[in-house]
């Protein structure tokens, strides 16, 4: 993942801690005109979802039967999307 993937990753997270829905993120992705992992300007809802839910980016993910550190996300941003979710 290279540092601009990263950084859509944190906004969808920013922004759905503030309140956003999957939708209202996707439409403020596109209409910024941030491409998806595909190349494309086209966001789906289900792709957030997917993302925020996604251990990879947000949470801890074991490797070699030890836990690792958020990816992407810090802990708070974790903490506090495991309350919303």
């Amino acid at each position: 993942m290279n540092e601009e993937q990263a950084a859509t990753v944190r906004r969808i997270f920013k922004d759905y801690l503030s309140g956003l829905g999957a939708s209202r993120i996707a439409k403020g992705l596109e209409a910024d005109e941030i491409k998806n992992i595909s190349r494309k300007v086209k966001w789906a809802e289900s792709s957030i979802r997917d993302i925020l839910k996604n251990e990879k980016y947000g949470g801890y993910a074991r490797l070699q039967k030890q836990l690792q550190q958020p990816y992407i996300v810090g802990s708070e941003i974790l903490a506090k999307l495991q309350c919303t979710m």
